[in-house]
């Protein structure tokens, strides 16, 4: 297909969207959208494996829409010129956990939520707020051998903390040092890893400038920390959970900031979407 048959693809899949799940029938109430809400819906969600926000259809078109026209080289996405997530040259990517911190797993979250007291309410909040457009990016997607990606790399090495992620990639790209697995799988992924990439250019080409400012001090805690420690040691829980609040006022901050710039380019790139209402 054509980009400008892609185009319309996007369009119209993100135009059911706003009519049917945003509850004015407004673009900017995208900003503000849990995409928990379409977990359930085949055509919004539609992702095969267990649920994951950043990889569902309808996010996919909004970041077709955010980036076909855009710096981003041979951009492919399930459903835009590529059949799966494997074919495809990007694939979704979240942002700032939520598991690494407060596990998947729902008997050791109710225990965290009961060591943790009334602040938990922040924690229920910020579950809704990281399945939202601003938490949502792309990364080059192209395995090794092992089916190791980038994307895993950040989870895997980087206790999928965006932080830590940006240090390491920013040292690559300013050092051009081959000798780490972020480098090989850099290699993988030269159609947009191009030798004259900066990491200013990746900062910019994702929407990531505020993110890029993040600063998280001390011990970036998850929940199994030493042994799930956290369970049994009074001190470090009570510096884990100080952590946790810091990350999740940090986190709410930028992902607000960045869904509000997201739809803002949308509505400037596709004026059609701001009738969407009428």
């Amino acid at each position: 297909m054509t980009n400008n048959e892609l185009k319309n693809k996007a369009l119209n899949l993100l135009t059911d969207f706003i009519k049917t799940e945003l509850p004015n029938k407004r673009i900017e109430d995208l900003i503000s959208y849990s995409f928990w809400n379409i977990k359930d819906n085949d055509t919004f969600n539609g992702y095969s494996g267990e649920y994951d926000g950043d990889r569902t259809n309808i996010v996919y078109a909004i970041d077709y829409l955010l980036y076909c026209d855009s710096k981003i080289p041979e951009l492919t996405l399930r459903g835009y010129n590529a059949e799966s997530d494997t074919d495809s040259n990007y694939s979704g990517e979240t942002i700032c956990s939520f598991n690494t911190l407060f596990a998947k797993d729902s008997e050791k979250r109710n225990h965290i939520q009961d060591l943790f007291g009334p602040e938990w309410a922040e924690v229920e909040n910020f579950k809704l707020l990281y399945q939202t457009i601003g938490n949502f990016m792309l990364l080059p997607s192209k395995t090794d051998h092992r089916q190791m990606s980038i994307n895993k790399y950040k989870g895997s090495y980087n206790k999928d903390y965006i932080d830590f992620f940006l240090h390491n990639l920013k040292f690559y790209l300013d050092n051009k040092s081959n000798t780490k697995l972020l480098g090989k799988l850099i290699e993988l992924n030269r159609f947009y890893f191009t030798e004259n990439k900066k990491y200013d250019d990746f900062i910019d080409d994702f929407y990531l400038s505020d993110f890029k400012q993040m600063k998280l001090e001390g011990i970036h805690y998850y929940w199994w920390y030493n042994n799930s420690k956290i369970f049994s040691d009074e001190q470090v829980f009570s510096k884990y959970k100080l952590f946790a609040l810091d990350f999740v006022r940090k986190s709410t901050l930028m992902i607000n900031k960045r869904s509000a710039i997201i739809v803002e380019h949308l509505k400037e790139k596709y004026k059609q979407l701001n009738c969407c209402s009428q």
